[in-house]
């Protein structure tokens, strides 16, 4: 059995989002959250282990940059670790790396609560940062993201090449799926 619930963003999605994740964790409870933080303006961020639930207004997962699957970092989170319960936000294409290494059995996940959120596509790290250049902040892309999702999104040639060719970027398959999407169609 499946439920669905439609989560109100009063016009700010990154921040109902934040909130969400913040009470998942209250509720869950975590002892971590693997992340992508929001960052600056540069292509150096990379998805990292927040241990305190106050670190969660950093989190961004529109944030159109990714520099590394955060999948590949959670065989080594888990390992030796199962006093500990942790959770990973991640983005579909990070999800599917998860399921296809869970596959091949070589780490426990027993311990760990996924998060995938529909994913509205991400840019080269080079064309980033020319374009957080000039907005002047790296918030601004996050925000002009969500606000052409609406509209049908940026163009996708301007996309990373993964991200052209991706055909499934709504969250599924994780223990919480966050669809903003008004397309997404429940499996």
């Amino acid at each position: 059995m499946s439920t669905y619930w439609s989560l109100e963003t009063h016009g700010n999605p990154l921040g109902a989002v934040q909130s969400f994740i913040n009470d998942v964790w209250k509720g869950s409870p975590l002892d971590g959250l693997l992340v992508h933080l929001n960052g600056g303006p540069t292509s150096t961020t990379r998805p990292r282990l927040v241990e305190d639930p106050k670190e969660l207004r950093k989190v961004n997962p529109f944030k159109p940059l990714m520099t590394q699957n955060a999948a590949r970092m959670i065989p080594e989170l888990v390992k030796g670790q199962k006093d500990k319960r942790f959770g990973a936000l991640l983005r579909p294409c990070e999800m599917r790396a998860l399921t296809e290494m869970r596959k091949r059995g070589t780490f426990d996940t027993y311990n760990l609560l996924t998060i995938c959120v529909d994913c509205l596509g991400t840019f080269p790290a080079d064309e980033y940062e020319w374009r957080a250049e000039r907005k002047k902040t790296s918030g601004s892309l996050a925000q002009e993201t969500l606000q052409f999702a609406r509209q049908g999104g940026i163009l996708a040639y301007r996309y990373r090449s993964a991200c052209q060719t991706c055909t499934s970027p709504q969250a599924q398959s994780a223990d919480i799926n966050i669809c903003v999407s008004s397309s997404h169609v429940e499996p």
